[in-house]
């Protein structure tokens, strides 16, 4: 089951002018303890409750009957008893303001978020008098939540019905959720943002995640009564086959651990391949039919046979989900796989286009600068060395400078599938060793790579020159002009290459470089193509690291004047339209919500000095001139929540 926080939704309010003093408040069921002795008495439960006091009548008074009862049915069902004061047969006759049916010495009311107040006068003989009224409302009740378990397969979105099984939701009122550890949680308001009772939640789960995750809800209504419960998530793991790339020569059979860079290989299921166009494959169970964890594989090239060839497999678990994968394999001549020791195989950077599987032979030169690719350490001439770019930022090994298989492939590459299989960040396929704007955000990697001052002009640019002959232009060089390193001095991308805001990734491959949730391709704002001259603030550093977080420009007019005059009449705030994810909420000098909304004056609901949420009985619901305090939350642009606190003044 949820938890349930009750807040006081009404103020019983007794007779209270300079003639009424040592106020003590009772329940009727128990009226041996005293609830308050104050004036007025806060309630947060159902119940009948009435105070005495003592006044200027001799002995004590009394107020009348505050009643007070749930608002769902029957609970909102109350009779009027008043058969004890009244004797009918001896000619007395009752009359009820309002009105009331049935009979007169006990009528049943129902009970609303109205405050009514009920008085029964009895005449006899001529003459009549007034019995202690009865005041009646009902109370908002917090949703009763009851807590869910829900299970959704690996990278799939889930709509949890978190209502389904809850009762009592309130139709004004706000919905919040926490954030899973493993996962994203998101609300759609269904166009509804004071209506919870419609909100749909959909919980993601992080990419690759399997396992258990939780997130609690919370239901609060117009009143400031809340619920929570929590949702349990299982997330069930898939099948996920990983395409492979491996290498062999002419004649020569490989093994090919398909199943190293695989997710959540079943042990109960099935294995099945296709065969490849110019080799072929044997498939071993490894004597567990029933189990494809521990199955094998094996390509042998035809004979004569070199260039590309390709075969797939499939895996299947106990329940038909299935995964199939690619595995690619070069058939070449060479003996040497990595000619230039960037971790890509020669065959992968050679375009083959004589279709000999030879990169000698009519070589690709990708950056026109007399090297080819496979022979080039910077194939795109940005001056990021292609064995950096081929990797992803977090996960870059460096090489290990062992090829213990003299197969002239690194060992550090050779784990499981031989070679590196490049990184594209921006998905144009264009590999991001040979793409000269990685993350097409327009500013190229040749400026982000090596603008390490951040005034959007590279420190260093190419010259033309190359000493050593590796493809790397001299002036990325370092300070060794003349070397055989393939990373250059890029040990730890993450530390070694411009991050302006320190996040998991590089500006050459961040969309939005200063994390200020404005796109680094939309910050050209003169349009000219070049973003280092748009500078709004002139401080030398352009836009697009910079963060530029418009000026928050909310201010809450602190007085409401709600007699018709169209000035001030509801409460003000300038600004806020620009910041629809808001949360207002507005109490009295007790500390007593009496307003509160969601996205402020977007669908009528401002405030005008009425209270929609707990009043004062014995009062309309307009409330009193007064002095009240104000707590307004906004999100801004950047998702950050802002708060605003303060007094506001209504004056009739």
């Amino acid at each position: 089951m949820g938890i349930t926080v009750s807040n006081a939704q009404f103020l019983l309010q007794a007779p209270n002018d300079s003639d009424q003093h040592n106020y003590r408040w009772f329940e009727a069921s128990d009226t041996a303890t005293v609830l308050g002795t104050n004036s007025y008495y806060e309630v947060t439960q159902p119940g009948i409750y009435f105070a005495t006091y003592d006044g200027t009548l001799c002995g004590s008074n009394a107020s009348g009957y505050f009643i007070v009862t749930n608002c769902s049915s029957p609970d909102n069902e109350v009779t009027l008893d008043i058969s004890s004061n009244v004797d009918l047969s001896s000619g007395a006759t009752v009359s009820w303001s309002p009105a009331v049916s049935g009979d007169q010495t006990s009528p049943m009311v129902v009970s609303s978020l109205t405050v009514q107040r009920y008085t029964a006068t009895v005449t006899k003989a001529g003459n009549s008098f007034e019995l202690p009224n009865f005041t009646v409302v009902c109370i908002d009740q917090a949703a009763n939540l009851v807590d869910d378990i829900v299970s959704t397969d690996e990278d799939q979105p889930l709509v949890v019905d978190i209502f389904d099984n809850d009762s009592d939701l309130p139709t004004t009122g706000t919905l919040t959720t926490t954030d899973p550890l493993n996962g994203e949680v998101t609300i759609n308001e269904n166009g509804t943002p004071n209506d919870p009772s419609d909100d749909i939640v959909t919980y993601t789960p992080n990419a690759d995640y399997n396992g258990p995750d939780t997130f609690d809800y919370t239901v609060c209504n117009q009143s400031g009564d809340c619920s929570t419960a929590t949702v349990t998530i299982d997330v069930l793991p898939i099948i996920d086959a990983i395409d492979d790339a491996v290498a062999t020569e002419t004649e020569t059979t490989i093994d090919i651990p398909v199943l190293d860079n695989d997710n959540d290989i079943p042990s109960i299921g099935t294995f099945s391949n296709i065969n490849a166009t110019n080799g072929v494959v044997i498939h071993s169970d490894n004597g567990t039919p029933n189990d494809p964890s521990d199955d094998t594989i094996n390509y042998t090239p035809d004979n004569g046979f070199t260039g590309n060839d390709s075969f797939t497999y499939t895996i299947c678990d106990g329940a038909s989900n299935c995964s199939t994968a690619t595995v690619t394999v070069v058939v070449s001549n060479a003996v040497d796989l990595d000619s230039d020791n960037d971790g890509i195989l020669d065959s992968f950077e050679d375009l083959d286009m004589d279709g000999d599987g030879d990169p000698s032979t009519n070589p690709t030169d990708s950056d026109g600068d007399g090297f080819a690719d496979y022979l080039d350490i910077d194939s795109d001439d940005d001056g990021i060395p292609d064995n950096v770019e081929a990797q992803t930022t977090e996960g870059y090994i460096l090489p290990s400078l062992i090829d213990a298989n003299s197969n002239g492939l690194d060992d550090a590459y050779e784990d499981g599938v031989l070679g590196l299989f490049p990184v594209d960040t921006d998905g144009d396929s264009m590999p991001d060793y040979l793409d000269d704007d990685s993350d097409n955000d327009n500013i190229p990697d040749a400026i982000e790579g090596h603008d390490y001052d951040h005034d959007g002009l590279a420190d260093v640019i190419w010259i033309g020159s190359d000493k050593d002959n590796d493809g790397l232009d001299d002036a990325y060089e370092g300070d060794a002009t003349i070397d055989i390193d393939v990373n250059d001095k890029y040990n730890d991308p993450y530390m070694d290459l411009p991050n302006t805001d320190g996040d998991n990734e590089s500006d050459y491959r961040d969309i939005d470089d200063d994390n200020d949730s404005i796109l680094t391709i939309d910050e050209d704002l003169n349009g000219d193509g070049d973003y280092s001259n748009d500078d709004n603030d002139a401080n030398g550093i352009p836009d697009y690291l910079e963060p530029n977080t418009p000026e928050e420009e909310v201010e809450v007019f602190n007085v409401v004047t709600p007699n018709g005059d169209g000035v001030h009449d509801v409460l003000v705030i300038g600004g806020l339209e620009n910041y629809p994810n808001n949360t207002l909420r507005i109490y009295n000098r007790w500390g007593v919500l009496v307003y509160t909304t969601k996205a402020y004056n977007t669908n009528g609901n401002v405030f005008d000095g009425t209270s929609e949420g707990r009043v004062t009985v014995e009062k309309d619901n307009k409330l009193p001139v007064g002095t009240y305090f104000y707590i307004l939350d906004y999100e801004d642009i950047t998702g950050k929540t802002v708060t605003l606190s303060g007094y506001i003044y209504i004056n009739r």
